[in-house]
């Protein structure tokens, strides 16, 4: 244990670009677990189920939300979004193997602040329309 450790520091410290390139191929290989076929309806159907399982997905809603916060002034969305960032980039840097299981945090934001953000678009719609 302490000899795979002391490999891996040194693959981090001394070689880095090595590290990160390593690790976006994990990224990439988690999302081409899940591919996407156009090929007939079924196949259409699968593929969107595919791409709910891809963690960029929910992690640009995430980022999104940390954007809307900062340029709203909404301190608890960008302080929650930026907390999620945070957490997109610990699991990114340190995951281990290329699972999904690992980005399970980012899925729960990201899909929560899309739902809350829909929520308030048709919230803010029907009040205008109650106003007008």
């Amino acid at each position: 244990l302490e000899a795979l450790s002391g490999g891996v520091k040194r693959v981090v410290l001394h070689h880095p670009l090595v590290y990160l390139r390593a690790q976006c191929n994990a990224f990439r290989y988690v999302h081409r677990q899940y591919p996407v076929s156009l090929s007939g309806l079924g196949a259409a159907a699968k593929s969107v189920v595919h791409v709910t399982y891809w963690p960029v997905i929910p992690t640009l809603f995430v980022l999104a939300a940390c954007l809307y916060g900062l340029l709203r002034r909404r301190w608890l969305v960008f302080w929650l979004a930026g907390g999620g960032l945070a957490n997109f980039a610990i699991v990114f840097l340190l995951m281990p193997a290329a699972y999904v299981k690992y980005f399970y945090v980012d899925f729960l934001l990201g899909w929560f602040f899309l739902l809350a953000g829909a929520i308030a678009l048709l919230r803010r719609r029907s009040n205008a329309k109650e106003a007008a």
